[in-house]
């Protein structure tokens, strides 16, 4: 093959590869957009169903969400090597943007993103059971970071008791 064509071809080939890899997450939501109602919702539910939510989650959940989803659903993304070239850095940088307006973990619980605290407890129970995160692109990379069955147990238990929580005061909005 000549020369010349062999750069344009590998760039085209990187970004297609990129694309497609893209479309996992494209689809995490099945093209639904969230409205934001976490202030409308703050208002409603107790605090203390908010407060006992959240130290349980602090106790048995947050190190492990923070492990598997935290670089993509937090502020406290650890950077990988290969982060720095262009077309990855603008790629990367694009897909945390995303994944921080569906659910953002930097803070404690109620999560903040465009979810209500039901729909995000919701859909962490949904790519929880269905294993539909992280996409395959990043788990190819830090297998590391995958959780266990006992893990994914722990987190399941967790927005169960949470979701009954928030049933029992009356404040799961539909």
């Amino acid at each position: 093959m000549n020369n010349q064509y062999v750069k344009p071809l590998m760039i085209f080939s990187l970004i297609a590869v990129f694309e497609i890899a893209n479309l996992p997450i494209a689809s995490a939501h099945n093209g639904h957009n969230h409205p934001s109602t976490k202030t409308a919702i703050a208002k409603e539910v107790p605090t203390e169903s908010f407060s006992d939510i959240n130290a349980s989650y602090k106790i048995t959940t947050k190190a492990l969400l923070l492990k598997a989803c935290g670089d993509c659903h937090s502020r406290f993304t650890n950077m990988p090597w290969y982060s720095g070239l262009p077309v990855i850095k603008s790629y990367m940088a694009s897909d945390i943007q995303e994944a921080k307006k569906h659910l953002d973990l930097s803070e404690d619980f109620p999560f903040t993103g465009h979810g209500s605290p039901e729909e995000d407890l919701r859909a962490i129970d949904d790519v929880i059971r269905k294993e539909t995160m992280p996409p395959w692109n990043y788990d190819l990379l830090h297998s590391s970071q995958r959780l266990s069955k006992a893990e994914r147990t722990t987190i399941l238990d967790w927005v169960n008791e949470s979701l009954a929580l928030l049933t029992s005061h009356n404040q799961v909005v539909k």
